[in-house]
């Protein structure tokens, strides 16, 4: 039996960690170039920037709880659905450290 439905939400969910950690990326180099430069506009606008951001995670949550609501995965499914929490920690650290 295929677990199309499920794969597709892995996909999903996937993606939209890749968006959400290059929004990160985005950010920390913004950070560091305002920094760099002293330019208090581009230190606002990675604040504002950061709401989106926060919002995609937000996302990324409901996506990966639906996913185990709905699906029920098999370990080897858990496993690989347990790295996006890390991979979205890994990056809230990283963002907070370049504000």
């Amino acid at each position: 039996m295929t677990r199309t439905r499920f794969h597709q939400g892995l996909d999903e969910l996937k993606r939209r960690l890749l968006i959400m950690g290059g929004f990160a990326e985005q950010a920390v180099d913004r950070a560091i170039h305002a920094y760099a430069t002293r330019d208090v506009e581009l230190c606002k606008r990675v604040l504002e920037d950061e709401k989106a951001i926060n919002a995609s995670e937000r996302e990324i949550d409901e996506i990966a709880v639906d996913l185990l609501a709905m699906q029920q995965p098999m370990a080897v499914d858990l496993r690989n659905g347990a790295t996006s929490p890390r991979a979205r920690r890994h990056r809230r650290r990283h963002e907070s450290r370049s504000i």
